[in-house]
This record gives structure tokens, sequence and C-alpha cells, in this order.
């Protein structure tokens, strides 16, 4: 057991390399979509009426009260940078606990840390240490929870899962999924398994409802021509959860991930049978085993549920934690093994080699967060055609109005538009809602954006159905009677609309 000043030592190693492997300056997309829900959501008058920015929080609740707070005293990019920079310490602290109960070696630690965030995820691009919102705070409960775990204090992986929940209700919910999965074959204990649940149950019976009321409370006034389920998993969502509508989406997606996925069950498996000794091996094994079935069960899940009934809850989404329990377990094997402690770890010459893998590692990291640092958000703030947009919208435009946004390279290109002029937009493909009437009304929008993106003639019949005050056509000037030009420069020419 290492010493307290060994551990902070430790805690104070992992949160630098989680920085320096993983972090980058400004908002990344799924920040600018969920900064900007909390904003609106603790100050409406942000943006007044936004279609993008208005809807149920859900499972965000606890999420967009604390980040709103802040956003009202603070700028989008230090509540993302500092947010990143807490949610890796507040991982560091767990982390440092499970690799010292696990009597890993400080380089294993780090080195454990450092592989993980090079791919943190088999396949559907699940991932936990990135950029700060809802999931990466329940993350930090998923954490402490997995430290309880290993000790057999299991009320308080409940109670830590509970609050995870509470944060992302999939994160923490899938988590739990496991843990009674691993209490019922592993550890056999009914009464504790029962227990377990109906702490759970109970307690989360409370925010069920509320999420329950929220999700499926207007369902009545969804267009029947709309397959909601079916919107949020394949039309949107099909790098996460939709890949397997087809051999060719799958294929491109995740097929690779799929196989890598099933050969590393293999490995776990193959250990497992071996029947070792006692000691943390097999326990992360077990649920390392647990994380990676259950997501590969759910392959064939996604097969017969082609309308996203299932698949719309992101089963795929314990892709993360499978690869992180299987990384540590390997070096937990390695650890524990005779071979290893007696005859390899020890040698002077595999210390070097360890730290020379781990500088490695550690510089190719280096050079490819360097580019993030280059790249999408630093851009926009020194490219002075974007400045000149910015002011115009800002000081010629009505707070109310909404843009629609045509010719642009990439949706994803213009997420901060309306984050720095403080306009709505009509549709951003991002921006999805998380279900209901909102993800129905914006799935029609969509589609009138895609009618537009194939004749920009469509958009006088968008215009008699929608109100859109402003449309604004990247690096492409359009002349159509009803659109007046108002601003231009080399890369934008921005259109007051008019009755057809």
């Amino acid at each position: 057991m290492h010493s307290a000043k060994q551990l902070y030592f430790n805690i104070l190693l992992i949160w630098v390399i989680l920085l320096l492997a993983n972090f980058s300056p400004g908002l990344y997309t799924n920040e600018e979509q969920y900064l900007s829900l909390a904003k609106q959501f603790m100050d409406p008058s942000w943006i007044p009426g936004s279609f993008c920015f208005e809807e149920f929080p859900g499972t965000r609740l606890f999420f967009q009260y604390i980040v709103g707070w802040f956003l009202r005293y603070f700028s989008f990019d230090d509540v993302s940078n500092v947010g990143k920079i807490i949610n890796y310490f507040m991982y560091a602290i767990p982390l440092a606990l499970i690799f010292n109960r696990l009597k890993l070696s400080l380089i294993i630690q780090l080195l454990i840390v450092l592989i993980y965030s090079f791919n943190q995820s088999f396949f559907a691009g699940e991932w936990i240490v990135k950029g700060f919102e809802a999931k990466t705070i329940a993350y930090i409960f998923v954490f402490w929870a997995l430290y309880f775990w290993i000790d057999r204090q299991f009320i308080k992986v409940t109670l830590l899962t509970l609050l995870a929940t509470h944060f992302h209700v999939l994160v923490g919910g899938w988590f739990f999924v496991v843990f009674m999965g691993w209490m019922l074959f592993f550890n056999r204990n009914t009464k504790q398994m029962l227990l377990n649940g109906a702490v759970f149950g109970l307690l989360f019976l409370p925010f069920f409802i509320y999420l329950y009321k929220g999700v499926f409370g207007n369902h009545e006034l969804i267009p029947q021509q709309v397959d909601v389920d079916w919107v949020y998993a394949y039309y949107r969502n099909t790098k996460h959860v939709g890949f397997m509508s087809d051999w060719k989406t799958f294929s491109r997606i995740a097929f690779d991930g799929v196989l890598i996925s099933i050969a590393a069950l293999g490995i776990g498996i193959f250990f497992y049978t071996k029947q070792l000794k006692a000691g943390y091996r097999n326990f992360f094994l077990e649920i390392f085993m647990l994380f990676n079935i259950q997501t590969l069960v759910f392959l064939f899940v996604g097969v017969f549920d082609t309308h996203g009934h299932i698949m719309k809850y992101y089963p795929f989404r314990q892709s993360g934690l499978a690869v992180f329990t299987f990384i540590s377990g390997m070096f937990v094997l390695m650890n524990e093994s005779e071979i290893f402690t007696k005859r390899i770890w020890n040698k002077f010459y595999v210390k070097q080699a360890l730290l020379f893998i781990f500088l490695l590692l550690l510089s190719t990291r280096l050079v490819l967060q360097a580019k993030n640092f280059n790249s999408g958000f630093w851009y926009m703030h020194l490219n002075e055609p974007y400045h000149e947009m910015y002011a115009f919208v800002e000081e010629n435009t009505n707070p109310k109005a909404v843009f629609l946004l045509v010719n642009t390279p990439r949706e994803n290109d213009h997420l901060y538009f309306s984050r720095i002029t403080r306009r709505d937009r009509f549709a951003v493909e991002k921006l999805v809602p998380a279900g209901g009437l909102h993800l129905a009304e914006w799935y029609l929008r969509m589609k009138e954006k895609e009618a537009i993106a194939e004749d920009i003639n469509h958009l006088a019949s968008t215009l008699h159905h929608y109100k859109i005050d402003y449309v604004m056509s990247f690096k492409k000037k359009l002349d159509l009677p009803y659109l007046e030009l108002v601003f231009s420069n080399k890369v934008f020419f921005i259109y007051k609309t008019h009755e057809p």
C-alpha cells in the first residue's frame, strides 16, 4: 500500500498526464451544444424564443443548473477550459485510488492513462476523457463506484451510481445494469443484489418520473409521419448507435472495432478460465467481460431494432469502460503473475524500457494534441471576415431574428454562430433534441434544409411555412427575388428575406 504522500503525488501526475494527453482550449462540438443549452436554460433572454437551445433539460438538469449559473458570470471559453481542468482532476483521484488498490507501480498507472487516451472505446465513438459536459461529471461518480466495487462496498457503489445517473441517466444506468449482472453471475448473493437493486430503484424513482413526463408527455402531438426513435437512432446518430442498419454502414463505422472487441473478449475468457490464484485480476476480467459482452449483444439487437426503440438508449456506451477495464486488467494480470513479478518487472532494463515506451507514447500524443490547438477553435477568432460578420449580425439584426445558413462546407463549422452572435438558427444537424415533439420538429426542419441544399428554389416554399429572417450563404452569392443582400465580404453573404 502506498503512503499518503505517494498517493497525492500519483494523483498529481495522473492529472498532469490527463491534461497533456486530452486537453484542448476552447469549446469542441459537444460543448458548443451543452454549454449553450445550459446558458439558455438559466437565461432565456440570451437568445429569446430559441428553437435550437430551448428544450426539456432531461438528464442534463443538474448540469444545466450548475454550469448555467457559472455562465452568468464567466465566458463560455473560461467555463469550458476550467471545467475540463477540474474534471480531469476529479478523475485523477479515484483513478489513483483504484491503481493503488491494485498495487500498480506509478509508471504502469501513467501508461494505463496514456494508452487509454489514444482510443477510448472499441467502437461506437464513446469517450470518457475529452470535453466538459454532463456525462463527464457522471463518470467521476462511476470511477468512484468502481473503486468501492473493488473494495466490495456495494451500497456505496449503488449510491455513487445513483449520483452518476442523476447527471447522465445512460452513463449511470448502463453501469448499474453491469453491476447487477456481476452480482448475479459472479457474486451470487441474491440478497445483496435485491437490496442494492431496491435501494437504487426507490431513490431513482422520483427522477425517473420527472424524465418520463418530460420525454413522453407530448407524444400524442408528434406528427404520424415522423418516427422519432428512428430519427434519433438512425437519421442523426448513425455513428454511435445506428450503424447496424446495413452491412455497408456497419463495415464503414464499426467493423474493425468490433473485431478488436471480440479479440479482447477472447483474451479475457482465455485468462479467466486458467483459474489463476486469488487477486484482483479475476475481478477485472469479470467486469471487463460483462462490459464487453453487453455491447456485443446489442449488435444483434440493432439488426432487428430497425425503428431504434432500444438503440436510442446508447447501449454501446459501455465500450468506453470496456477498453479501460481491459487495459487495466491486462496490466493487473501481468502485475500479479509470478513470471512477471519475479523475473521481469524488477529487471532494470525492463523499467528503462517501460519509461521509454511511456515517453514515446507521450510525445506522440503531444504531437496529436498540438494539431488540436491549431484547429477549429482558433481560426474563427483570428479570421477577419468572421469578425466582420459577427459584428454586423449583432449590431444590425433583431435579437429574435432566425438565420438559415446555406452552402456551408460542413455543418459543424458554424456551431459557434449562435453563441457568438446570440441569434437563433433555423435548425442545426449537431443540435438534435433528445426526443419528443421537439425532435420531430427538428427532423422536419432538417428535411427542409436538405431540400434547399438540392434546389435553392425550394427556399420559397420553406419561407411560406417557417419564420426565417435572414439567409447566410458561405462563399456563394444567391440571386433570388425575395432575398435582399444586406451584408457581404469575401466569405459571407447575408440576405434579409421577404415574402416570396
